[in-house]
């Protein structure tokens, strides 16, 4: 029989060991038995020779795995740059179609100027009506390229 608070020997045994174990596990470097047997302040020795099979397969996949991943970054490195070249040519091509907007816009709005001064006070013509409607559409489209919409 043991007092509370003291242990057995056996017990102690057995604490001791568990303790050898999950410190190793941990640390990882060293077995139960070699600490057990007096080994405490050796490293482990450096396994030399070709890797086992498994980590001969293990390698081979990385070195798929990295070879698949340098791929995949040049694609997308071409697809990066065609895709630049893709907006700038859309930037272009919407710059170009804004500048022919303001051109027929002028147009317009010195047709409307000339429509208005030929016109009555009283009376405004269809044209003209028709001509400030147009000249309002493509001052929304004018706005709109220019906001990048």
């Amino acid at each position: 029989m043991t007092l509370p608070g003291k242990s057995s020997p056996g017990r102690t045994g057995v604490v001791f060991w568990l303790c050898l174990t999950l410190t190793s596990q941990m640390l990882g470097t060293f077995g139960v038995a070699s600490v057990m047997a007096g080994q405490r302040g050796t490293q482990p020795s450096m396994i030399t020779g070709p890797p086992p099979a498994d980590d001969k397969r293990d390698m081979e996949q990385m070195k798929k795995k990295r070879n698949a991943e340098e791929v995949a970054e040049a694609g997308a490195r071409d697809q990066s740059s065609a895709s630049a070249r893709r907006k700038r040519a859309l930037a272009k091509a919407n710059f170009d179609q804004m500048k022919h907007d303001t051109d027929q816009l002028a147009d317009l709005a010195r047709a409307l100027q000339e429509e208005l001064g030929r016109s009555n006070t009283n009376v405004l013509s269809l044209d003209a009506i028709d001509k400030a409607g147009k000249i309002e559409k493509l001052a929304k489209r004018i706005r709109g390229s220019a906001k990048g919409i």
